[in-house]
């Protein structure tokens, strides 16, 4: 499901929500990563990368700047991600991949995703395990962006998750 239709992307702001469907046009598959653009051609990812990481980094500081959340707000929020938990005063969660190269392909995904945000996430990585912790220093505490991100961590693990399940491995 697109990141802009989904149910969190509905609770942030036109403008997030417009930069979260510019994020989300970068395509990864398990050898390249290549950049879509209107036209559906394909052109090299550096360049890509280069102009979302620009657009991200002026749109992000400058015209819509976090916001942290309330308590009541993030509860909400939490109630409607799987699995995600407060520990700290942080977002954490815990995947579990294939191997360390299934956990590896999907931190780098989620690395593409977090810099176009402009918005880095802290994580460890143990062999096929990768845990993450979600706040915004900013705001020093949880804000929207944070649940943006979760949701795209989200769909990035879901993903392997179904390859996995679909090959029988």
């Amino acid at each position: 499901m697109p990141l802009f239709r989904s149910i969190l992307a509905r609770d942030i702001s036109r403008e997030r929500a417009a930069l979260a469907y510019h994020a989300r046009r970068i395509h990864i598959d398990r050898f390249s990563v290549v950049a879509k653009n209107v036209n559906n051609s394909q052109r090299p990812a550096c360049l890509f990368l280069e102009r979302t990481r620009e657009f991200a980094r002026k749109f992000w500081r400058c015209a819509v700047p976090a916001r942290k959340l309330a308590e009541d707000e993030i509860n909400k929020l939490l109630s409607r991600m799987n699995g995600w938990r407060l520990v700290s005063g942080k977002l954490h969660k815990q995947f579990e991949c294939k191997d360390f190269n299934a956990a590896f392909g999907n931190m780098t995904r989620v690395a593409l995703i977090a810099e176009a945000m402009n918005h880095h996430p802290e994580w460890a990585n143990v062999w096929n395990r990768v845990s993450f912790d979600l706040s915004t220093h900013s705001v020093q505490g949880i804000s929207d962006l944070d649940f943006v991100l979760a949701e795209k961590i989200e769909e990035i693990f879901a993903a392997q998750t179904a390859s996995r399940a679909t090959s029988g491995t």
